[in-house]
């Protein structure tokens, strides 16, 4: 078990995520989810708006 726990920990993934297998690319959103934090409200809703803007059909 501590040997896993190591492998999430080097990929800076969580277990759960781990075994996800909707998530293509755990650490590349968690990443994404640390730099998103560092956002005001402001700089927020633009992200939103441009990922709703990528990702409609």
């Amino acid at each position: 078990m501590a040997e896993f726990l190591q492998i999430c920990n080097y990929f800076d993934i969580t277990p759960s995520q781990f075994f996800d297998e909707s998530e293509e690319n755990p650490a590349l959103l968690q990443t994404a989810i640390e730099e998103l934090r560092k956002l005001n409200d402001d700089d927020l809703m633009l992200i939103i708006g441009n990922i709703r803007r990528l990702t409609r059909e």
